[in-house]
């Protein structure tokens, strides 16, 4: 199944796991991967944390969850994450994930 329809059809359980760790959100830096049909492909997914009870275990956890229920490799990474990365407006480049 092509990675974009995957995430559209478990919209509410994904919802669901990110609203249990203190994730909101949901941004996708790699557009290009949401027509891909490859098992080996990771996406990475800028998320919102609620410093107050999210642990970087549980952002782990999250994306472990996701990636189980898709059968794709989901890594949420923080705005903290992101904006070290050398790629300059990555953060500004990434698409709200229910708006594709």
């Amino acid at each position: 199944m092509i990675l974009q329809e995957s995430l559209s059809t478990n919209r509410d359980v994904i919802n669901q796991i990110l609203d249990k760790y203190g994730l909101s959100n949901p941004r996708i830096i790699d557009r290009y991967n949401l027509n891909s049909e490859c098992q080996g492909v990771e996406v990475n997914v800028v998320v919102d944390i609620d410093r107050s009870k999210t642990t970087l275990l549980e952002i782990v956890a999250a994306g472990l969850e996701v990636s189980e229920l898709i059968g794709k490799t989901i890594v949420f990474r923080t705005e903290i994450e992101v904006r070290k990365h050398p790629v300059p407006n990555l953060l500004q480049e990434a698409t709200p994930l229910w708006e594709m």
